[in-house]
């Protein structure tokens, strides 16, 4: 059986946790945070920066699944966990669709100082072109133009 490439594993993960985020709604976001506790435990099993970052979005949106289920102290133990793992990260990662996203999540969550590390990278892969992820966190963190 063929292994899978670590950069199509991650696309995979990356892909698959947009679509329940997305897609979640109070009805199913207890099976959402099914998926996302789980994920973010396969996660834990593989090494290197993007697979950190990758569980760092996995708990941020297990968190947002809690809080819909008024699941607090699990919610903020899910926060805490990502934040503490992303505050241990010693470089960014080298895939501008994690960084990208990773960048994106840390905003929605208020983390306005942690997100600029992953939107400096994210910038800094594409070659200062246009972000080519799924929601540029660099254009919500840039001022309007006047």
């Amino acid at each position: 059986m063929k292994r899978q490439a670590d950069a199509d594993l991650q696309q995979d993960y990356l892909d698959a946790m947009e679509l329940t985020v997305q897609h979640a709604t109070a009805d199913s976001a207890s099976r959402a945070a099914e998926f996302l506790s789980k994920w973010a435990a396969e996660l834990s099993e593989h090494s290197g920066v993007e697979f950190a970052e990758l569980k760092v979005i996995a708990l941020l949106n297990l968190c947002r699944m809690r809080e819909q289920l008024q699941q607090n102290d699990e919610a903020e133990r899910s926060r805490h966990e990502a934040i503490t793992l992303f505050d241990h990260s010693s470089e960014p990662g080298n895939k501008v669709n994690i960084e990208d996203r990773l960048a994106d999540v840390l905003v929605e969550f208020g983390e306005y100082r942690r997100a600029i590390r992953p939107c400096e990278q994210a910038i800094k892969l594409s070659r200062g072109g246009a972000v080519r992820g799924s929601g540029s966190g660099y254009a919500k963190l840039r001022p309007a133009p006047r």
